[in-house]
């Protein structure tokens, strides 16, 4: 049980900083980490961590009454739901820069494999 307390306290230092200046500031408390440590910590992305954990804090902030575990849950999962979809549209810009034709030989002598990195509406054209 230590080494789980640990973990949870390493992570909010060294992921989620707002989180933990809103805890120590009595915005959140003990029952409203479960989702930000389960959906937003683990976000891989330094920068849109730290976009999607300060919208949360902001948005518990700015409500005039007090905020649920379950509220904050839910706020948390379509935010970050929202972010994911982003994620994609970036993952797929990215695998655009990417695409290309590539040529190999194939063991049959005079014959060549042809690799094509495209997206999925171009594949079915071609």
């Amino acid at each position: 049980m230590a080494e789980a307390e640990l973990e949870r306290s390493l992570t909010l230092v060294q992921r989620l900083p707002r989180v933990l200046d809103a805890l120590q500031a009595g915005l959140l408390h003990d029952k409203h980490l479960w989702c930000l440590l389960e959906h937003v910590a683990p976000i891989a992305d330094d920068g849109l961590r730290a976009k999607v954990e300060a919208e949360l804090i902001d948005w518990v902030a700015a409500r005039n009454r007090v905020t649920t575990p379950a509220a904050l849950g839910d706020r948390v999962r379509r935010v970050v739901a929202r972010s994911n979809a982003r994620d994609a549209a970036r993952d797929l810009a990215r695998a655009l820069e990417q695409r290309g034709i590539s040529v190999r030989p194939e063991r049959t002598v005079g014959m060549s494999a042809v690799t094509i990195v495209c997206t999925t509406p171009e594949a079915q054209a071609f």
